[in-house]
């Protein structure tokens, strides 16, 4: 007997509704030639085509499923977090800024004053506030008028559950997006401690160890009476959420304070509130992409640090930081710089820099040669000015153009740009780097890449091609670099060439 199918599958051929109904029918033509009614309202070809409907139903999910198991294809978070858990690769969260806040009295007060932990200041519009909080008990002394104290962009939360006493607990908390590293536990039996893993845990170990899932919830996990303690009684979780680039702010933004308060003696208090410099920290979670191209960097390291990009890699995962630069023996002999770049362009804080170097210091995660120093330090920008000569295009007015012109110039400058993939996500922009990284090029910026950037904007007929047409800092040629150095855009001086007028 024949077989009514085709002895030689192609699985990987695309697969729609149509094309699912013309290989029925060219079945039915075949086995039943008799059959030539294609009438719509026929009830056989209503079976035809709701069996070529449940085959693009079931090719599509197919597709997806096939899609969601490569690491490079895969779209749904939660897959992507499960990738980056087979290579111990633990997503960065979502981080608090931070700001140094001025407390003031109006009159010196009898006695201490202590502003609780939790206290609240804010920004000064009256929708949309930008919240921090204490994330400790703040005391001004006696005779005292004004004290400092560092505030977060946070908020403290706290749950409660009951342990069933059944080994590897699992509690999901639903609060978020969850500030990694903020998590305090106390059970029936005391305090508990977080643990990368329980490998190492024994049965009277109180440990227990956190994910963070794709809803940026925090998902805790206990032992199983082996590899770790059970927990009993109730179990206290506290935990701090929030953090974000949106809740970076300015200088003098904290105004308000939130709430009233009297010193030791019942005097009530009248404060004002200040920051002085603008916030520091603050970054949103890794996104897709980002982890995509994170996880395998961070893998290589290993946790020890050899090669020269091996510094790279550990200082790039420290949030706030875009770029890095390694050059070792600059100063001398087993001495080495880490030129560090922000992904806002901004001077890194000591702060900043500080954990940086944290990263290969003595009880940080990655371990490098006792005998080789390594500093952190701000990279040096060169500022790369542009002047030229452009035409119009019709009925495009001269703002319009030069709105234009600098979006595409500030693209071609832009630490990360949209993902070929997923345009919504940012990642790596492979265009912009030290002149270290250029070296090919003989540590030079591409002229070309600016004139190219500015003839194809939109709303731009062309570039004059004289010798003044396109000027990098005066001159129509590369802008060469110092190997530590990083190209920013400067200054830019768009000219009409058809009146010689600047806009």
């Amino acid at each position: 007997m024949t077989s009514m199918l085709p002895t030689n599958l192609d699985y990987t051929e695309g697969l729609d509704q149509l094309s699912a109904e013309a290989r029925i029918m060219r079945l039915i033509d075949s086995l039943f030639p008799e059959w030539e009614d294609r009438q719509r309202a026929d009830f056989g070809n209503i079976l035809v085509r709701l069996a070529a409907f449940n085959a693009d139903f079931l090719s599509f999910y197919q597709d997806n499923q096939a899609r969601e198991s490569r690491w490079t294809t895969a779209r749904l978070r939660k897959n992507i977090l499960a990738f980056a858990k087979l290579i111990g690769y633990r997503p960065r969260t979502a981080s608090a800024a931070t700001a140094e806040e001025v407390f003031t009295l109006a009159a010196a007060l009898p006695g201490d004053l202590t502003i609780p932990a939790g206290t609240r200041v804010l920004t000064a519009e009256v929708t949309r506030q930008i919240a921090y909080q204490l994330t400790a008990a703040l005391v001004i002394p006696a005779g005292q008028t004004t004290a400092t104290a560092t505030v977060e962009n946070s908020q403290t939360r706290d749950e409660q559950f009951v342990s069933t006493g059944q080994p590897d607990q699992v509690f999901r908390l639903r609060h978020t997006p969850y500030i990694d590293g903020t998590l305090v536990v106390v059970a029936g039996d005391g305090s508990y401690t977080e643990e990368d893993d329980l490998l190492d845990a024994t049965s009277t170990s109180r440990h227990f160890r956190t994910t963070v899932d794709d809803r940026e919830r925090v998902v805790v996990r206990f032992g199983d009476g082996v590899l770790g303690k059970i927990p009993t009684g109730t179990i206290s979780f506290t935990y701090r959420t929030g953090g974000g680039v949106a809740g970076r702010v300015e200088q003098n933004r904290l105004t308000r304070l939130e709430g009233s308060f009297t010193d030791s003696l019942g005097t009530p208090a009248q404060l004002s509130v200040t920051n002085p410099s603008k916030s520091s920290g603050g970054d949103d979670r890794e996104t897709n992409a980002q982890i995509k191209q994170n996880g395998p960097r961070a893998n290589r390291v290993r946790r020890v640090l050899v090669s020269r990009e091996d510094y790279e890699i550990a200082a790039e995962l420290v949030p706030q930081v875009a770029r890095a630069l390694h050059l070792p023996d600059v100063v001398g002999p087993n001495q080495g710089h880490v030129y560090v770049v922000t992904d806002d362009l901004s001077e890194p804080s000591p702060t900043l820099l500080a954990a940086v170097t944290a990263q290969w210091s003595p009880g940080g995660p990655f371990l490098k040669l006792n005998t080789y120093q390594v500093t952190a330090l701000a990279a040096p920008f060169f500022d790369v000015d542009v002047s030229s000569i452009v035409y119009l295009a019709p009925s495009t007015t001269p703002e319009t153009a030069r709105a234009r012109v600098m979006a595409s110039l500030q693209a071609l400058f832009a630490l990360r740009v949209p993902s070929e993939t997923s345009p919504n996500e940012l990642v790596r922009n492979p265009r912009i780097n030290f002149g270290y990284y250029l070296q090919n090029s003989g540590g030079q910026f591409a002229w070309s890449d600016l004139f190219n950037a500015i003839r194809d904007t939109v709303g731009i007929g062309k570039v004059d091609p004289g010798p003044g047409g396109l000027l990098l800092n005066g001159v129509r040629d590369n802008v060469a670099l110092g190997a530590h150095q990083f190209p920013r855009l400067g200054n830019v001086v768009l000219i009409n060439g058809a009146n010689g007028q600047p806009f």
